[in-house]
């Protein structure tokens, strides 16, 4: 999403519009999820519950949807419609169930002591390596087009999406979990430790 959404700010603007919009998106797809969103929800889970922070989501997706509704854009061209990849799917979505459920119980259980997490982690490993060889062998027929890739470009904004996305991301989930765990914070508190970064970040772009 953060590589399509900013390929279409360059298609669709010219360059001398390119730095504001691009500092725009990166405080909508980046700032607000890793230091805003934090402090919220943190305020939300001290004042109200934690099933306000997925409510809080809706306002933000009707305003989307809205947006998308009166935008004006061009009419996309008509292709044939692929075969859905069963096998692709399936195999995916063994993957990701043994994944969250080793990443989620593997400490309860004490993580490769418990056979089941075993198996679970050696299921998941084979499932994704024989998913990503089916993908390359489907030519660009599989779940995901992996012809992308051949792209130059393309794969070079994938990487750098990844390594900062993990990077943010990851801080932005360990900070305030070592701040409540460790240090004995309030959500509230966790949550806006992340504010003056994320100031910062903003400053910058």
């Amino acid at each position: 999403l953060l590589v399509g959404g900013q390929a279409m700010l360059f298609l669709a603007y010219p360059r001398s519009r390119q730095p504001i919009l691009q500092a725009l998106f990166a405080m909508g797809s980046v700032v607000a999820p890793a230091t805003i969103a934090p402090a919220l929800q943190g305020w939300l889970i001290d004042s109200q519950s934690w099933t306000w922070i997925f409510f809080s989501v809706v306002p933000l997706a009707l305003v989307a949807a809205g947006l998308l509704l009166i935008a004006d854009g061009p009419m996309p061209e008509r292709t044939a419609p692929r075969r859905f990849d069963w096998i692709g799917f399936a195999l995916i979505a063994v993957t990701l169930f043994c994944a969250t459920y080793v990443l989620s119980q593997g400490s309860r259980w004490d993580w490769f002591e418990e056979p089941r997490i075993l198996w679970l982690t050696v299921i998941g490993i084979a499932a994704l390596l024989t998913f990503l060889g089916q993908q390359v062998l489907a030519r660009g027929q599989g779940l995901i087009d992996v012809t992308l890739f051949g792209s130059e470009d393309f794969c070079f904004a994938f990487i750098v999406s990844f390594v900062a996305g993990a990077a943010l991301f990851g801080s932005a989930f360990l900070i305030p979990a070592f701040a409540v765990s460790v240090l004995a914070f309030t959500p509230t508190d966790a949550g806006q430790l992340l504010l003056p970064s994320g100031a910062l970040f903003i400053g910058a772009l």
